[in-house]
């Protein structure tokens, strides 16, 4: 049985420097938390095709699992989160936020 994993929450915003700070966090409801929780950020320019970007450890915050990254020639376009299935866990997917110029 694959226990449940959920994104609580996703966001990615321009920084004055021009760069796209996102941030988040994740659940794994059914009491159990994977040992390695690696968060691939994705980018799309349609929101249909995405690419990977880099990917972020999240990390045990007191409030969840949470993870954030900095893409320094970030783009506008589309952005989320994903976290890949395992053998114990199903994948999850974010929202996809829109980031302007």
């Amino acid at each position: 049985m694959l226990r449940a994993s959920a994104f609580t929450s996703f966001s990615a915003a321009r920084t004055e420097d021009g760069a796209v700070h996102v941030e988040g966090a994740m659940d794994f409801p059914d009491g159990w938390t994977p040992a390695d929780i690696p968060v691939h950020v994705q980018y799309s320019r349609d929101g249909k095709r995405w690419t990977d970007l880099v990917t972020a450890q999240a990390d045990w915050s007191g409030e969840g699992h949470a993870f954030s990254a900095d893409i320094a020639d970030g783009r506008r376009g589309y952005y989320r989160a994903r976290f890949d299935g395992t053998e114990s866990f199903r994948g999850a997917t974010s929202e996809a936020v829109r980031v302007g110029r």
